[in-house]
């Protein structure tokens, strides 16, 4: 058996067309779902993203606090150690003048005794600071005294050129007076004076030998 179409060509082609458009409504329908879904699948992924990074914003918000209240330590150790720094670059060029005391009753002869002692630093000009010269000498101690022989003297020297920091120990004067008293039996003496120099050794470590 034959089928024949009755319709006029003009609703065929409408039916055509509708079905036509059905077919790519749908299509387009599909493909609305499918960015739907992918739309949402990166906004669940961002949304992730997003809390962790609060979570670690979070985390360093807390490790820049602890890092604050730990810098404050810091600084007062900075501030600490530069002192220090100062402190310790005073006394490399102080004289401890109780020191020099101390030292010069260690190393003095029994046969010597002096009549007048002095000591001078050298110090930076505008300043209170010692100020080493390029030699590395800090100062200097003058004296006076008097000895019963000249031996005695210049075992005095020898001596002062034991102490740590004490260098170029020098008589500049050196005689030998009459009879004491009025006695000629009365022994003579010897009338010195003389200097030595301070080194910067004598300011941190200078020591009398025991």
């Amino acid at each position: 058996m034959t089928e024949v179409n009755l319709l006029p060509p003009e609703l065929r082609h409408r039916q055509r067309t509708r079905q036509l458009t059905l077919a790519i409504v749908a299509g387009v329908a599909v493909v609305l779902l499918l960015l739907v879904g992918v739309f949402l699948l990166e906004s669940a992924r961002v949304g992730r993203i997003n809390d962790a990074l609060d979570a670690q914003n979070a985390r360093n918000g807390q490790l820049q606090a602890r890092i604050n209240v730990l810098q404050r330590f810091d600084q007062l150790k900075q501030q600490v150690d530069q002192r220090q720094v100062l402190v310790q670059g005073l006394e490399a060029t102080d004289v401890l003048w109780s020191g020099v005391l101390h030292d010069l009753s260690m190393v003095i002869p029994n046969q010597v005794y002096l009549t007048q002692m002095s000591g001078t630093v050298n110090v930076a000009a505008g300043s209170s600071t010692t100020q080493a010269s390029p030699q590395g000498l800090i100062g200097t101690l003058q004296f006076q005294g008097i000895s019963l022989t000249h031996p005695d003297v210049a075992l005095w020297l020898t001596r002062l050129s034991e102490v740590d920091g004490w260098v170029n120990p020098w008589v500049s004067q050196s005689t030998k007076s009459g009879a004491m008293g009025t006695s000629n039996t009365a022994p003579t003496t010897v009338i010195f004076s003389g200097t030595v120099d301070l080194s910067t050794a004598a300011a941190s470590s200078g020591r009398a030998p025991q």
